[in-house]
């Protein structure tokens, strides 16, 4: 009984997004891209600006991979191509600072209402 409690009440703070379903699964998927690819894009493109700066190296090898400046400066227009997404869209980045999906629902409908508000 106290588990169809819960659910009851989770089902009732979920309900305001239940029209922004589209929106919530690219958010999802923004959020995965960025803790997949993006988040070591960066983590890559940082440490291989240092490692350039402070050595003569050409290159990084990445265990049979080579990564040089130019991909190091590919890698940087994609980060920057989706900070200017996000930013288009105000989508802040600690939006995708999550472990569990309910608590991504929680800050998109906290998103939603700051949008809401600022349009209202």
């Amino acid at each position: 009984m106290i588990y169809a409690i819960c659910f009851q009440d989770d089902l009732i703070f979920y309900t305001p997004l239940q029209g922004d379903l589209d929106s919530i699964s690219l958010i999802l998927a923004l959020s995965i891209f960025y803790k997949r690819i993006i988040s070591n894009f960066d983590a890559a493109t940082k440490f291989t600006n240092r490692v350039f700066k402070y050595s003569e190296a050409v290159s990084v090898q990445l265990g049979t991979y080579e990564l040089t400046t130019g991909e190091r400066n590919k890698m940087t227009r994609v980060i920057l191509q989706y900070q200017e997404l996000l930013a288009k869209y105000s989508i802040e980045i600690d939006l995708f600072d999550y472990l569990e999906t309910k608590e991504l629902l929680r800050k998109i409908k906290a998103f939603k209402a700051r949008v809401n508000e600022n349009n209202g």
